[in-house]
């Protein structure tokens, strides 16, 4: 089982960026994270820090993808 990393950081009173590593994107070769803010205290924080962490390992997670236009518009086979 992989390690994922991440961070927690401070942006206010009792509020908590998450950032969670979820791997490596196969077509671009760029690092995928996914990013969630919580309100609360540092220990809601940290909780949600590890439940976020145990869906990346179980690969439940998924980054939002940003697609093209031409993405969009292309035929489905």
């Amino acid at each position: 089982m992989t390690r994922r990393s991440g961070g927690l950081e401070k942006r206010g009173e009792n509020t908590w960026r998450l950032t969670v590593d979820i791997g490596v994107d196969p077509i671009s070769g760029r690092r995928r994270r996914v990013t969630e803010t919580v309100h609360g205290s540092k220990k809601f924080a940290d909780d949600r820090m590890a439940e976020l962490r145990g869906q990346a390992n179980q690969g439940l997670l998924e980054a939002d993808r940003k697609m093209t236009v031409s993405q969009l518009s292309a035929p489905v086979r």
